[in-house]
């Protein structure tokens, strides 16, 4: 289902308003008026909201799990947080990884500890398809219980 809907938000159906399903609105409202798109985002037009240049930069609330200590095994690093979409990029450590869209607020990438030799502070952002990347978070990868600390800062 796709339908445009014109108007400000608070005179749209309040079966649209109360939905789960992701709304775009673009900003500032053109002519007065917001022109939505309501629906599956994988029905929306290309380039409708992860490539509009007028879209924020996705934002993150949380790393889960925020640290990891040298020697432990890999795992899978969810970050929580909104305005992710299908074309969102991980950048770990100013690098892009493999990004899996899970939803609108979560994103994951695969995080290899065998790389992993000294103990830093690595800084996590998000960059939407748009080229535009929110403000980083940082990961803390921690020296091994009971090793004197050799921390890079």
């Amino acid at each position: 289902m796709l339908d445009r809907i014109a108007g400000r938000p608070e005179t749209w159906p309040p079966e649209l308003v109360s939905s789960d399903l992701p709304v775009f609105k673009e900003e500032p409202p053109l002519d007065g008026q917001y022109e939505s798109i309501v629906g599956r985002p994988e029905t929306w037009p290309p380039g409708t909201f992860d490539q509009n240049p007028n879209h924020p930069p996705p934002t993150i609330s949380a790393l889960e799990p925020p640290s990891a200590a040298l020697g432990d095994p890999s795992f899978t690093l969810h970050i929580k947080g909104g305005l992710f979409t299908p074309g969102s990029v991980i950048v770990w450590n100013g690098s892009d990884e493999p990004t899996t869209f899970v939803s609108w607020t979560e994103v994951t990438t695969q995080v290899n500890m065998a790389t992993a030799e000294v103990a830093m502070a690595i800084p996590v952002a998000v960059r939407g398809a748009n080229g535009l990347t929110g403000a980083p978070v940082m990961f803390d990868l921690q020296e091994p219980a009971g090793r004197e600390s050799r921390r890079r800062r």
